[in-house]
């Protein structure tokens, strides 16, 4: 029923509704009551790291040493 973030916001899940951990936040005390009736939060998504492009000189040295390669690899 809750989803936890990689912020400090906390989603209900059955509705959409985002709230901060407040105590005087309504929506946090009925999350805390949840909690406390033995209920688990889904916890947030992984961080992905971002997949490096490779450069230039990487993308021609891992190519084959052929001139047409070479021209392709330089966007000729």
């Amino acid at each position: 029923m809750y989803k936890l973030t990689n912020t400090a916001i906390i989603v209900r899940t059955t509705d959409g509704a985002c709230f901060l951990p407040a105590p005087q936040n309504t929506d946090y005390a009925a999350y805390l009551q949840w909690l406390s009736e033995g209920n688990t939060v889904t916890p947030a998504d992984p961080i992905l790291e971002p997949t490096p492009v490779p450069t230039l000189v990487e993308q021609i040295l891992a190519s084959p040493k052929d001139l047409k390669a070479l021209k392709q690899a330089l966007g000729l």
